[in-house]
């Protein structure tokens, strides 16, 4: 029951980081006694639901985590169709976006203030974003979508949970783990009460993008090449000022950022440099009004786990790039 219950938790923490907020506040009572029914109880406290499963406990746990192991796996999919339709998602990790998710929920729905790491968020995006930006950018992003309770809220009780009324009335313990993730990829937003879901982000953050009329077209020094990946090497000392003199040709545009430069490290993640390639070979980047220089800074210090997921994620991608793209390694 311990592996069961420790296999359950590096799950939980994998769907954690990779941005899925159903499972944010979840928790799960596991029973040993075999003559104690039901063995697991499986609660969501902000949607007032438990899913029950009845038998032997052993057997109900790894249930559990396959089903727990399916979502992950559907939920990165969904993630990473989401980035390939909005690019401006690819400037922010999972973490990022479920934190930007909570906070552009807050400041345009409930109007609270903005925080500061809000505007530190969206500078790569909107340079200079004001309070009338974000709320612009969120009305455009949310003004296709469907108002299907407007009718039956007038003839509700309010909920303690600020819930639908199709949800609030269904039976404890009548559903499946599978029926509600079910629901929950159908119509995320009726079960995210306190967040946008990520494709609402996706359109805002798109809407923002818009607007930004500071467009970077940088000159690529005569010894890179479009296209292609441009291998680099220089002592260890000379990185930081090697990684500049790639932008020296254009001195009219400020110094790269995060956005255009990643300064690889043993702790560097996949979904760190996923990003960072998503923004330099996506179609959308491409395409679009920049023309930056994108720089992996020592890649050599990445992982073998990271490093082999560089290579994969690259030769995907590259695929579908365009052929102007600039990449320096």
């Amino acid at each position: 029951v311990f592996e069961g219950v420790q296999r359950m938790g590096r799950i939980l923490l994998q769907l954690r980081t990779s941005g899925n907020m159903l499972f944010r506040n979840w928790g799960a009572q596991i029973t040993c006694n075999h003559q104690n029914q039901p063995c697991i109880q499986v609660s969501f406290s902000l949607l007032s639901k438990c899913v029950v499963y009845h038998g032997e406990v052993e057997e109900e746990l790894q249930k559990l985590c396959r089903s727990l192991e399916n979502f992950h796996k559907d939920w990165c999919n969904h993630l990473t169709n989401i980035r390939s339709q909005y690019y401006a998602l690819n400037h922010y990790t999972s973490e990022q976006v479920v934190f930007l998710c909570e906070w552009i929920n807050s400041v345009s729905i409930k109007r609270k203030p903005v925080p500061q790491q809000i505007w530190h968020l969206l500078t790569p995006i909107k340079p200079d974003c004001t309070l009338v930006d974000i709320r612009e950018a969120f009305e455009r992003a949310t003004e296709t979508e469907p108002m299907v309770q407007d009718d039956m809220s007038e003839e509700s009780e309010p909920s303690d949970f600020d819930l639908p009324l199709s949800f609030s009335l269904l039976d404890v313990g009548t559903e499946c783990l599978e029926d509600l993730w079910e629901q929950f990829k159908e119509n995320m937003s009726t079960f995210l009460t306190h967040h946008v879901d990520v494709e609402t982000l996706g359109r805002f953050l798109s809407n923002l993008s818009a607007m930004n009329q500071k467009h970077i077209k940088r000159k690529i020094p005569c010894v890179l090449q479009e296209g292609r990946p441009n291998l680099v090497q220089c002592p260890v000392a000379e990185l930081i000022s090697t990684t500049l003199s790639f932008y020296t040709e254009s001195p009219e545009h400020p110094l790269p950022t995060t956005d255009e430069v990643l300064m690889c490290q043993e702790e560097t993640t996949v979904e760190e440099v996923e990003i960072f390639l998503r923004r330099c070979l996506g179609p959308q980047g491409t395409a679009s009004n920049h023309q930056k220089i994108y720089t992996l800074v020592n890649p050599g210090s990445l992982t073998y786990d990271v490093s082999v997921a560089l290579v994969e994620c690259f030769e995907m991608l590259e695929r579908s790039a365009g052929p102007h793209y600039r990449l320096v390694m």
